[in-house]
C-alpha cells in the first residue's frame, strides 16, 4: 500500500471485508434488520421481489435475493460491501497519487510520508461499523466519490453519469449531493459560493443554522409529503434521528456524536475557511456548495452525520493532493496535526461505543483457520444486547 500497489489494496480491502463477515452485531444495528431480510428474500420468487421491496430498497432486495439463490450466506452481505467501500475509496486515493509528479523538495512532504499520511487518514475516515451495518449508505457514497474524483481528474463524462445514477439507486441520501454536483458545474462563480459558505460556516458554529431549517422545511413540508420526501423522525423538531435524537441519551453518548465525531468536520470547514487558493479548485467550489447543504440539514443529526462524513472524505482527496503540489507550510502543518488529533478521539470513541463486539466477534481468528471462521452461521441469539454507551 505505500508503495501505491493496487495488490495491497485489494489484500486490505479483503482483511477488513473478513472481519466484517464475522462481525457479531448488536441487536439495535440495522445490519440484524439485513438479515432478517435476506431469510425472507431467500424464500420468495423473483416475481415477488419488488411486491415486497419499497422502491428505495430495490437493489439491495435483488443482491439479497441473488446472493441466496446462488448459495452465499447472508453474511457475505456485509463482506461485499465493507470490500467494495474500502476499494473504492483507495482507488480513489490512487487516483490522486497518479494524478500529479511530486514536487521533490525540502519544503513539500516527502512521497513516503505522503503515501502514510494518506493511507491513515483514509483508513480513519472510513465508518467501518456503519459500513458493515449499514451497508447501503456508505457503499452509495464511496461510489459516488469515486465518480466525481474520475470526472474531475480525468474528465469522465459518461462513466460518471452511470456511476452517480447507480449510487443514488443504492441509497437516496446520494441525491441532494449529485444535484448539488450538478449545480456546482452552472454555477462556477467561486466567490459568490464562498460568501454563501463562509455565511454557512457562521451560522453553523453559532447554532443558528437549526432554525433556518425549520424555516424551509415548514415551507416546502407539503411539497415534499406529497412526494413521499418528508420523514418526520428525521425533519421535525422531535424527531427520533433529527433534533429530538439527545432527548433521552445518557451524557456520554451526547460527548461522543455532539462533539467528537464532528470534529473532523469543523476543522475541514476551518481549512477551508481560511484557505483560499487550491489545486482542485472545481472541488472547492463543490464542497462551499456542500457545506451550505449541510448547515441547513444540520438540525437532523442523522443528516448532519451523514453529509458530514461525506463532506470529510471529499475534503481528504482535495488536501492531499494540496500536500503533493503545494509547499508543507507551518498552518498545514498544524493543521494536520490537529486533524489527527480530531481522529484519534473519533477512534477512542468508537473502541468504547463498540467494546462489546471484539472479543465475540474476532478472538477466534487468533486460533480458527479462516475456513473455518466462515462456516460459522450467526443467529440472532448471537446478537449483543445493547446497554448503554
Amino acid at each position: 500500500m505505500a508503495k501505491n500497489e493496487y495488490f495491497g489494496y485489494l489484500l486490505f480491502s479483503l482483511f477488513m471485508a473478513y472481519l466484517a463477515y464475522l462481525v457479531i452485531p448488536y441487536d439495535t444495528w440495522d445490519l440484524t434488520r439485513h438479515y432478517a431480510t435476506f431469510k425472507e428474500f431467500s424464500t420468495v420468487s423473483f416475481d415477488n421481489i419488488f411486491e415486497k421491496s419499497r422502491i428505495f430498497n430495490y437493489i439491495l432486495n435483488l443482491y439479497m435475493w441473488s446472493l441466496s439463490q446462488i448459495g452465499f450466506s447472508k453474511e457475505f452481505m456485509p463482506f461485499s460491501f465493507t470490500f467494495m467501500v474500502y476499494m473504492l475509496y483507495f482507488l480513489s486515493f490512487k487516483s490522486i497519487v497518479e494524478y500529479s509528479t511530486f514536487s521533490r523538495n525540502d519544503f513539500f512532504l516527502s512521497d513516503k510520508w505522503f503515501m502514510l499520511l494518506g493511507i491513515f487518514l483514509i483508513f480513519n475516515e472510513i465508518r467501518f461499523v456503519a459500513t458493515a451495518s449499514g451497508l447501503r449508505n456508505a457503499l452509495a457514497f464511496a461510489i459516488f466519490i469515486f465518480a466525481i474524483i474520475g470526472y474531475y481528474l480525468h474528465n469522465r463524462v459518461f462513466s460518471t453519469f452511470i456511476l452517480i445514477v447507480f449510487s443514488t439507486l443504492v441509497h437516496l441520501a446520494v441525491a441532494p449531493l449529485a444535484i448539488i454536483f450538478f449545480l456546482s458545474n452552472i454555477i462556477k462563480i467561486r466567490s459568490f459560493n464562498r460568501v454563501l459558505f463562509l455565511g454557512s460556516f457562521l451560522l453553523i458554529v453559532s447554532g443558528m443554522a437549526g432554525e433556518i431549517f425549520y424555516i424551509i422545511i415548514e415551507v416546502f413540508k407539503p411539497l415534499l409529503q406529497a412526494n413521499g420526501l418528508y420523514f418526520p423522525s428525521y425533519m421535525s423538531p422531535d424527531g427520533a434521528w433529527g433534533a429530538g435524537f439527545y432527548a433521552d441519551k445518557n451524557i456520554k453518548t451526547v460527548i461522543l456524536e455532539k462533539f467528537i465525531k464532528p470534529l473532523p468536520f469543523y476543522l475541514a470547514g476551518f481549512y477551508l475557511f481560511f484557505v483560499r487558493e487550491v489545486t482542485l479548485d472545481k472541488v472547492q467550489n463543490y464542497l462551499y456548495m456542500v457545506f451550505v447543504f449541510i448547515a441547513l440539514a444540520s438540525v437532523s443529526r442523522t443528516l448532519f452525520d451523514r453529509y458530514s462524513y461525506f463532506f470529510v472524505f471529499l475534503f481528504l482527496f482535495l488536501f492531499l493532493e494540496e500536500l503533493k503540489t503545494k509547499p508543507l507550510t507551518s498552518f498545514k502543518k498544524v493543521f494536520i496535526t490537529f486533524f489527527i488529533t480530531a481522529m484519534l478521539f473519533m477512534d477512542f470513541g468508537g473502541l468504547i461505543k463498540y467494546r462489546d463486539i471484539y472479543v465475540k466477534s474476532w478472538l477466534k481468528i487468533l486460533y480458527v483457520p479462516a475456513p473455518y471462521m466462515v462456516l460459522y452461521d450467526i443467529s440472532e441469539n448471537d446478537y449483543i444486547k445493547r446497554e448503554s454507551l
